[in-house]
């Protein structure tokens, strides 16, 4: 990207960039007195000795101040984006670009949590970009997700049911579903696991800009879920262990509650 505006790269500077590199986030730290310090210099501010070294920060903090850049533009960049101050969880304190939020209806965020990522920005510096994405209150007990409705055409309900290898009759021959009792054909247990998945992982992506990691989904079933039908979702954050977030989540049809389960799931 030869748009792009290069990092300067020095002795004071130079351990900081192969860290970022190597996917750290290094501290400069005064061998003398001990402080950490950011960004680097060639002295301690603090006792003045040159005696230099750095430490690899957790890349947890929180943002103490932020604002949104409109222009002037920034080569390689588009505009607008968030720019974040945010204060390591060791300390010093580090600017960068704030990722998953939207700038046009971000509101405050002062004191919100973050985590430091990596963004690989070309082959030829072998240099990565330090950026900072937002941790949301994903993790809190009573947290609740918004309704997400999916509309059930006799295309969902055979698609899915053959795009996860069930080739049950009942689930895509009409005929031999109402002679075996049932109103039509209906959605198999497979396609409504992959819509509990779903729904859940969109609702991580879109408050942090990150895929979620399901550590285990446990449902069951209940009213079918027939064509001409609408499927609506529902969920909330029930409890947290070891960051481990257990959410509620419950799927209904016009017959009733079609699928209802827990999903246990982290952020990415």
């Amino acid at each position: 990207m030869s748009g792009v505006l290069r990092p300067q790269h020095n002795r004071d500077t130079a351990y900081f960039w192969e860290g970022t590199a190597a996917g750290e986030l290094r501290l400069q730290k005064c061998n003398a007195c001990g402080a950490l310090r950011h960004p680097p210099g060639p002295a301690c501010p603090d006792c003045g000795a040159l005696d230099r070294g750095h430490v690899t920060a957790s890349g947890d903090g929180e943002i103490f101040s932020w604002v949104v850049h409109r222009h002037p533009q920034v080569p390689g960049r588009q505009t607008p984006f968030v720019i974040a101050l945010v204060t390591l969880a060791e300390g010093p304190r580090l600017l960068g670009e704030l990722l998953g939020v939207d700038p046009d209806t971000t509101e405050d965020l002062i004191g919100a949590p973050v985590r430091i990522d990596f963004q690989h920005v070309d082959d030829e510096l072998t240099r990565v970009e330090a950026r900072m994405s937002v941790v949301t209150d994903l993790l809190v007990p009573g947290a609740t997700l918004p309704e997400w409705s999916v509309p059930l055409t006799p295309t969902v309900i055979v698609s899915t049911a053959i795009a996860t290898r069930d080739f049950q009759d009942v689930h895509h021959d009409r005929d031999i579903a109402q002679a075996a009792g049932s109103k039509d054909v209906f959605m198999n247990i497979l396609t409504s696991t992959a819509f509990v998945e779903r729904y859940v992982n969109d609702w991580v992506r879109e408050q942090t800009g990150e895929g979620a990691v399901v550590r285990g989904i446990a449902i069951r079933l209940g009213a079918p879920a027939y064509p001409y039908d609408t499927l609506t979702f529902t969920g909330s954050v029930e409890s947290v262990e070891d960051g481990v977030a257990v959410l509620k989540v419950t799927g209904s049809v016009s017959l009733g509650d079609h699928v209802i389960g827990t999903v246990k799931v982290a952020v990415a």
